[in-house]
């Protein structure tokens, strides 16, 4: 459930209490009733205290959280948790027919330990990326998603959404993006193109490895070919991955080992 609700527009929802949303489903199911205190629960879900005490503030004014307070004889009531009726009926409503294709990759992002080069990635970027996932493609690419659209889906205003998208790419986790255009007269508006690096510490861990393979054209020269190569390396080859390195180094040098075969062979019939 909670991989349909990263693809649902949430109104008047900030982009910390829709992740706080997204954690606790993927943690606990739609019937489960949760008897947490603020700090164990933020713990589980990754956040902050503070964050926890707004969302479950927010999520039960817009109706989508249920907040009991259960009292068991002396001392404070202990509070419980559980998904609202009205949020399974969005849910429901908003079916997506679309196959995820990345779903074990989305699951490893959002977990809280998560974490690249020392760094932990925030909420935001979290969230952000694995919405981007969710319409991603077996290949990382992802189509037919605006500024605007990723901004009701995460929470975030337009500029924040950009400001997100650059960086990630900066961290080397969107590799690159094609930007839409509004007002094209030949075509009419686009959107953007972004495209995911799989080969990414953050995002390999969680799925399938992805595999880059690199064909050297034969009107470039050989130091070229080298060249290309090493960028493509350096843009999207984690070194903790070393079999794509052998992958790829192999299909750059293809021709020169065919070469010294060719040689080989011409050698011992010329003998």
């Amino acid at each position: 459930m909670h991989h349909r609700l990263l693809r649902l527009e949430l109104d008047s929802i900030s982009p910390e209490v829709k992740f706080f949303l997204v954690r606790f489903l993927q943690l606990y199911s739609l019937d489960d009733s949760v008897s947490l205190g603020i700090k164990a629960l933020a713990q589980a879900i990754g956040v902050t205290d503070r964050i926890v005490t707004r969302s479950i503030t927010e999520l039960e004014a817009l109706q989508l959280l249920i907040h009991r307070k259960i009292v068991t004889g002396r001392g404070r009531p202990r509070s419980e948790y559980q998904c609202s009726a009205r949020l399974e009926k969005l849910l429901e409503d908003n079916r997506d027919p679309v196959t995820l294709v990345h779903k074990s990759r989305i699951d490893h992002l959002l977990h809280s330990a998560n974490q690249m080069h020392g760094e932990k990635l925030s909420i935001t970027n979290r969230l952000l990326l694995a919405v981007l996932l969710s319409h991603s493609d077996l290949f990382g690419a992802v189509r037919d998603e605006s500024l605007s659209d990723l901004s009701r889906k995460t929470g975030l205003n337009r500029e924040r959404v950009k400001s997100q998208i650059y960086k990630l790419n900066s961290l080397g986790i969107i590799r690159s993006w094609i930007h839409g255009a509004t007002n094209a007269q030949l075509f009419g508006p686009t959107k953007s193109i972004y495209f995911l690096n799989l080969h990414h510490l953050l995002l390999s861990q969680g799925g399938h490895p992805a595999i880059t393979i690199v064909y050297p054209f034969e009107n470039l020269s050989y130091n070229k070919n080298l060249a290309e190569a090493g960028m493509i390396l350096h843009k999207s080859i984690n070194i903790k991955r070393p079999e794509f390195f052998y992958i790829i180094i192999f299909m750059v040098f293809y021709r020169a080992i065919i070469n010294l075969i060719s040689f080989m062979n011409c050698s011992s019939q010329m003998r």
